[in-house]
């Protein structure tokens, strides 16, 4: 791709947690289901986002990962991209930060979240498209 063609690709990115990886939650301790052994959110993969991240692809945007997840949470989110072969090319996590200064930075016109807080923040702040999952 050159240079010129790298300047004007959309970007469009994809919180994890509940958007990509719908998580379990477990009623009697009242928080997400761990992996005893990792220490990792138990979930599954969510299908019709699975295929909206393919066809953006398919469609010449660039796909990233932007999560509140620590870098620690980094390796799960990596491990089920290149598990799934997802068309993802960058992956960021913010620490618990709000994202919205990391999208405006990155340059995403277009973001999926299922949290209504980052999406309250992404519309009040930015001109980037929302959409809650």
């Amino acid at each position: 791709m050159n240079w010129y063609k790298q300047a004007q690709q959309k970007i469009v990115s994809f919180d994890f947690d509940s958007t990509i990886f719908m998580l379990e939650f477990d009623d009697e301790e009242g928080d997400y289901k761990r992996d005893p052994e990792t220490g990792w959110a138990i979930g599954t993969p969510n299908p019709s986002v699975i295929e909206m991240i393919k066809k953006y692809n398919q469609d010449g945007w660039k796909v990233i990962i932007v999560s509140s997840r620590s870098d620690q949470g980094r390796q799960q989110i990596e491990d089920l991209v290149r598990e799934l072969g997802l068309p993802v090319q960058e992956i960021y996590c913010t620490n618990g930060e709000a994202k919205v200064n990391t999208l405006i930075r990155l340059g995403v016109s277009k973001h999926y979240d299922d949290d209504m807080f980052e999406v309250a923040m992404i519309r009040e702040k930015s001109k980037i498209e929302v959409i809650r999952t």
